[in-house]
């Protein structure tokens, strides 16, 4: 048995190209069910945190201010569905959630647009008595 020799130059010098680029979220959401939630940036950090504990639910990509990515596995759709639509509400965002075909949601509710009623200048705090 006999073994090729390894090529001891470097990658750049073996005619190998790598390419150093931020992965665009279309590329690194390919096969994922993928949501858009706008909020405001202040509340990025927030949803992030509220993302990250929801038990591997899905992955935040960000792109400017509050334009959130959030991709989540096929398979758990009505859990990603139920995050987003509260988080919009919660933090008067707007969510955009495709329905994926021949699931019982997509029958049901098409693609989702929700946006919660934004009033003039109050800002809601979850924390204050009712």
């Amino acid at each position: 048995m006999s073994l090729s020799p390894v090529d001891p130059r470097p990658p750049a010098q073996r005619g190998v190209r790598r390419v150093r680029a931020a992965l665009s979220p279309e590329r690194a959401t390919v096969g994922l069910l993928v949501g858009r939630l706008d909020v405001s940036a202040h509340h990025v950090v927030f949803v992030k945190g509220v993302v990250e504990a929801s038990d591997g639910l899905a992955a935040l990509f960000a792109e400017r201010g509050g334009q959130l990515w959030i991709a989540s596995p096929l398979d758990r759709e009505n859990e990603l569905r139920e995050l987003l639509c509260d988080l919009a509400s919660e933090l008067q965002g707007t969510l955009t959630l495709p329905a994926v075909p021949g699931t019982a949601s997509s029958e049901r509710l098409g693609s989702s647009r929700h946006e919660a009623p934004r009033s003039k200048g109050a800002h809601h705090d979850s924390r204050a008595p009712k």
